[in-house]
C-alpha cells in the first residue's frame, strides 16, 4: 500500500508541474515518438526496488529506491537503431549501493545437553551426541555496492514523457567480485 501512495504522490506532483514541461519535438517514427531534451526528468520505476528515477542534462541517470540507490553516466545516449523505430538506446557506466541485504548463513554449531556419545572415531573424538541438535547461525545483515554497465532502451512516447527499460551487468565488490545482471523499468516526465 505504501508503494501505491508513493506512486500516487509522484503522479500528483508531476501533473501539477505540467505547465512547466518541455513539449518536445515530434519525430517521424511509427509508432510516434518525440525528442524532448531536457535538463531535468523525474519519474518512478523499479531499479533498486521501487523508487524515484531522475535524469540530469540527458547525461546522468540516478535512482533512489527502497532497496538502494544507483547513478550512471551515459556514455552512449539517444542513438537510434533505425530512423523509423521509436526507440533510442543508451549505454552507461555507474555504480549501485544496496541497503541491508540479508545472508542467512549455512554455518552452525552443535549444541549438546549433557548427552552421551553414540560413536567415537580412531582419535577418541565423538561423532554423534545422543541428545543434542545442530543450530544454524543467525542471519547477518550487510550493505552491498559495486559497479555496473546499464544497456537500455528509451521511448519518448509523448511530448513530455519517456519510458525506459534496461539490463545492467554488474560486479558486487564486497562479495568477492560476484557478477550479476539487474533489470530496470520506469517512466519519467521532462521539465524545462
Amino acid at each position: 500500500m505504501n508503494k501505491f501512495k508513493a506512486l500516487l504522490a509522484v503522479g500528483v506532483i508531476l501533473s501539477a508541474t505540467a505547465a512547466h514541461a518541455d513539449t518536445g519535438t515530434p519525430v517521424n517514427t511509427k509508432p510516434r515518438s518525440y525528442s524532448n531534451h531536457s535538463d531535468f526528468k523525474l519519474g518512478v520505476g523499479f531499479d533498486q526496488g521501487f523508487g524515484v528515477s531522475a535524469e540530469l542534462y540527458d547525461t546522468v541517470d540516478a535512482f533512489i529506491g527502497n532497496d538502494g540507490l544507483s547513478a550512471d553516466y551515459l556514455v552512449v545516449k539517444n542513438q537510434r537503431f533505425s530512423p523509423k523505430l521509436p526507440f533510442t538506446y543508451y549505454v552507461g557506466v555507474g555504480g549501485f549501493y544496496h541497503f541491508n541485504k540479508t545472508w542467512h548463513g549455512n554455518h552452525g554449531h552443535w549444541h549438546g545437553h549433557n548427552g552421551q556419545c553414540d560413536s567415537y572415531d580412531a582419535n577418541g573424538q565423538c561423532h554423534h551426541w545422543h541428545d543434542g541438535y545442530w543450530a544454524r547461525d543467525e542471519d547477518q545483515y550487510f550493505n552491498e555496492y559495486g559497479i555496473r554497465v546499464p544497456l537500455g532502451l528509451d521511448w519518448q512516447f509523448a511530448p513530455q514523457w519517456d519510458g525506459y527499460v534496461s539490463l545492467a551487468p554488474s560486479v558486487d565488490i564486497p562479495d568477492d567480485f560476484h557478477f550479476n545482471v539487474n533489470a530496470a523499468l520506469g517512466i519519467r516526465y521532462a521539465f524545462k
